[in-house]
């Protein structure tokens, strides 16, 4: 009895802490990925891209950007990344319904 009492145990802390360690990846996440991801390979700066890229990419631990609607995240992102990279070029735009349009190629933006 105490050793399926204790394999229940070892079971459940197991379960458990695989669910505590999973990260979340809604597609907020995905975009602060994918613009921390951006800002260390196109930002001219490269000690403050990777600092600021590393720093951002914290911030999914912390769930700073869960629970936002798609125009506050955009604001919220916006303020965040001005302050820390310390840089008023850092803006994000929330323009629903134009999805449909021509995406920008990166390499038109350098």
């Amino acid at each position: 009895m105490k050793k399926v009492f204790n394999l229940l145990l070892i079971y459940v802390v197991i379960c458990f802490n695989s669910k505590a360690n999973a990260q979340d990846f809604t597609e907020s996440n995905k975009q602060i990925l994918e613009i921390a991801d951006k800002i260390n390979k196109y930002y001219i700066f490269e000690d403050v891209a990777n600092q600021l890229s590393k720093k951002l990419k914290s911030e999914i631990d912390l769930k700073t950007f869960d629970n936002l609607s798609d125009a506050e995240f955009a604001k919220s992102l916006s303020k965040y990344l001005t302050r820390n990279g310390n840089d008023l070029h850092f803006n994000l735009l929330y323009r629903p319904g134009k999805e449909e349009e021509k995406a920008v190629n990166e390499k038109e933006l350098l």
